[in-house]
């Protein structure tokens, strides 16, 4: 029978030394054996690991994916280093495994395990530098155990609900960024697996990969195969999924889970420095992953794909063909030094690992992602394209358009909605929310029904990004949900009739957003827009609105040339205010009088944002440094840039990230020792805090809205009671953006008189953040605490240790 070895790491560090606990047992069954242990300190031994990584990248480029240069393998001083680095390491870290403090423990799996038994060992812990070392050449099972492989877990893991597999084994392909390496030959290994039905996804774009993880039918393998990275820490990982875009796992993170859930067993990164995207995957639970340690050769990340599915596909354990694979590619050595290092298993130890059978039942989900990517179930072609006619990215409660922890009672309500069945409809959601209070999607609708069949209605829209980014989304949603509810709940309610609102989805992206924008113009019921989020989207269906006469009032973009014509309103501050706000307190109040840079040359918001500044700078008399930090440059080096940044005396750094950017905008501040780090709403972000901690310490932002600055204490009162939790200034700015939409259907009943009424001078709603009122051009008047400073200072009863709190001026 198959054994399970657990080592855990309980506490410790690299210079105190680690406590240990090795559980050994049957598969399947309650351990039958507990040791405890420890290991001392060894204080150098990732120092050297480090020499050895640092000689390995000086064979080749230190990036994804990599081709070693033929002149520099055959290079004999650059070789024998990272030779004598190698068999440095490699002595001590054996050595420390063979401690006295260890040897009880290696003793009794000696004695318990025979040499021929098949063993997985799952090394547990969180340690980054734990998780990065090779632990395949810990001599115990490199040379007494040939049919072990070791796998690493993180601390916490859950045993996830996953499906049973009936048919052919469903994998979804992923072919990221090409450049400059060759992913033919991955696509060609996967189109000849048996008992198997690969969906090919070449190049997609952030959306078409978000919709097909949330196809129904779900994946059981997800193989990505293309250029990734992880940061210094190995805490978060990326992944280059067309020739210009690049996403982290949390940017998936509801697709991903839901994936888990429809049966995603296998995550497959057959790119560089995959032990990023593993931790963040970890955190999904997904049941098995495979990565790479390093950077990994073209040719290498070839042959092991190649060994490995052919091994798993002819029924052998997955441990077992991963073993069997990585060895084979000892026969690449001469040209690829170290192959053997670089395949790494993570297992969520709750799981059982992925059994490919030769007669498969009758339905097996399994997708796979061709490089380094995550386990993600897309089946939608590279070709897809968004029609204009309402689909797939519309509701009034017809269908469920957000499926994360959807109730099953949710499901039924749609169902119910769409025969008419108000009735029905309004039970099951009541029901739903009980189990799900936090979801605004399913209290949209059950006051759409609730409308529906009082039989008044008046119809808006809201456009969010939910296949772009599902928590700001659900942000959004959460303000129009408590204004469309608080109104309806009134006996008045909009002249006696019931506001509906549809929800639209439009992924944060101008394309998509003109169409969803040219769909809900031509539906003449809807009397208004909310959204769109963010300031690419909202321009080119501003245009469209302003073309059809649909008013659109937008709740958190920035930038200025949102506002296209009268029928378009801004709730928000822009980013012009919250360039002179922080450039005046920069300059006047702590008197600094050079800054630099870093955007996202890639984001036209960021850009604006720079360029607003910039002018600002310049009319106060400050400097601004030409040294080059562009956030998005592949190449781009926080500490190399730093140090210029540094040495042009430079006093102030501004970080002005896109939404895809926020991780290296936190790898620039780690580096930014003594330099004053100012940052835009892009950064205000419980993740800013969590993944930044001390390094963003002392940082300010200039942001729309802080609850402690805060008009409507009954808001936030209401707010709490509603969400069972705290809400942000996305979700604040779409509840006056709905209050604004609905005093103004007070007055009106028709698009063209909700513009007039909006564009009176006397007209005037009192929101959560204060009065709302409107300039001719559509922007809103100033309003106290309506564009603010925080600073981030330490907090205790914060999660992350770290608050954002209102600057004291």
């Amino acid at each position: 029978m198959s054994q399970l070895a657990i080592l855990e790491f309980q506490a410790g560090t690299f210079e105190t030394g680690f406590t240990i606990k090795l559980k050994l047992g049957a598969e399947q069954q309650r351990p039958r054996l507990e040791i405890s242990g420890s290991l001392p300190p060894a204080i150098d031994l990732p120092q050297l690991y480090h020499h050895w990584q640092a000689a390995y990248r000086q064979m080749g480029a230190p990036t994804l994916r990599i081709q070693f240069p033929e002149a520099q393998i055959t290079n004999v001083s650059i070789r024998d280093h990272c030779d004598q680095a190698a068999a440095a390491f490699k002595q001590r870290f054996n050595d420390w495994l063979s401690h006295e403090q260890l040897r009880k423990l290696r003793e009794r799996l000696l004695l318990e395990i025979p040499k021929s038994e098949p063993i997985r060992v799952i090394l547990q812990t969180s340690d980054p530098m734990l998780r990065r070392l090779p632990w395949q050449i810990w001599d115990l099972f490199e040379e007494y155990y040939p049919n072990a492989e070791i796998a690493l877990s993180i601390d916490d893991y859950e045993l996830t609900a996953s499906r049973p597999i009936q048919s052919r084994v469903r994998i979804l392909a992923i072919l990221g960024n090409s450049s400059g390496i060759d992913l033919h030959a991955d696509r060609q290994l996967l189109e000849k697996l048996p008992n198997a039905k690969v969906t090919f996804l070449v190049e997609p774009t952030l959306a078409q990969l978000n919709e097909l993880l949330w196809e129904q039918q779900g994946w059981h393998i997800v193989f990505f195969a293309g250029h990734s990275s992880a940061a210094a820490d190995d805490q978060i990982g990326r992944i280059y999924i067309n020739s210009t875009d690049s996403l982290t796992i949390d940017e998936l993170r509801h697709a991903l889970k839901f994936a888990v859930h429809r049966g995603l067993r296998l995550a497959i990164f057959n790119s560089c420095d995959g032990l990023g995207l593993a931790r963040q995957l970890a955190d999904l639970h997904i049941p098995t992953m495979i990565v790479m340690r390093e950077a990994i050769p073209d040719q290498v990340a070839h042959c092991f794909l190649k060994y490995f599915l052919k091994a798993l596909a002819q029924g052998e354990p997955l441990y077992q063909a991963v073993r069997q694979a990585r060895e084979q590619l000892q026969g690449l050595e001469p040209q690829f030094p170290y192959a053997t290092w670089l395949p790494v298993i993570c297992q969520n130890p709750a799981e059982t690992p992925f059994l490919w059978t030769k007669k498969p039942p009758q339905t097996i989900k399994f997708s796979i992602v061709a490089g380094s990517v995550i386990a993600i179930g897309v089946a939608i072609l590279a070709s897809l394209s968004y029609p204009p006619s309402k689909g797939f990215r519309f509701s009034l409660g017809e269908k469920i358009l957000i499926t994360a922890n959807a109730t099953p009672q949710k499901q039924t309500g749609a169902e119910a909605f769409a025969s008419k069945n108000y009735k029905a409809a309004i039970q099951q959601w009541q029901t739903s929310l009980k189990s799900n209070p936090n979801d605004p999607e399913t209290r949209i609708y059950l006051n759409n029904a609730q409308a529906a069949k009082h039989g008044q209605w008046v119809k808006i829209a809201a456009v969010v990004p939910i296949g772009g980014s599902l928590d700001n989304a659900t942000e959004m949603l959460r303000g129009i949900a408590q204004a469309q509810e608080e109104i309806n709940q009134t006996a008045t309610l909009i002249k006696g009739a019931g506001l509906q609102v549809e929800i639209a989805s439009d992924d944060n992206r101008g394309d998509i957003a003109e169409q969803v924008a040219t769909t809900l113009a031509n539906d003449k019921q809807i009397l208004a827009i909310v959204g769109h989020n963010s300031s690419a989207a909202s321009q080119p269906a501003a245009a469209i609105y302003q073309k059809h006469g649909l008013v659109m009032v937008n709740p958190t973009a920035s930038a200025p040339n949102i506002l296209t014509g009268n029928y378009i309103f801004r709730i928000t501050s822009t980013s012009r205010d919250h360039a002179i706000l922080m450039s005046r307190y920069a300059i006047h109040t702590i008197q600094i009088s050079k800054f630099a840079i870093c955007s996202d040359t890639r984001s036209p918001s960021s850009q604006e944002w720079k360029d607003e500044f910039i002018a600002i700078l310049r009319s106060e008399g400050s400097l601004v440094s030409t040294i080059p930090c562009d956030l998005s440059d592949p190449q781009f080096n926080p500490v190399d840039t730093v140090s210029k940044i540094t040495a042009d005396q430079v006093r102030g750094l501004l970080l002005l990230p896109s939404a895809e950017r926020v991780t290296e905008a936190i790898q620039v501040a780690k580096a930014a020792r003594g330099l004053m780090l100012f940052g835009n709403t892009i950064l205000y972000t419980p993740n800013t805090l969590q993944i930044g901690k001390s390094d963003v310490s002392g940082m300010i932002l200039a942001v729309a809205w802080h609850p402690q600055v805060a008009h409507s204490s009954n808001f936030l009162s209401n707010s709490q009671k509603l969400w069972h939790g705290a809400i942000n200034w996305r979700t604040v700015m779409a509840y006056d953006a709905t209050q604004t939409v609905i005093a103004g259907l007070q007055q009106s009943q028709t698009r063209e008189q909700l513009q007039k009424v909006l564009s009176q001078p006397g007209f005037s709603v009192q929101g959560a953040t204060g009065e709302i009122t409107f300039l001719p051009s559509g922007e809103r008047k100033h309003t106290p605490g309506l564009g603010i400073l925080v600073r981030v200072e330490p907090d205790p009863q914060s999660p992350s240790g770290y608050n954002f709190l209102p600057l004291k001026q």
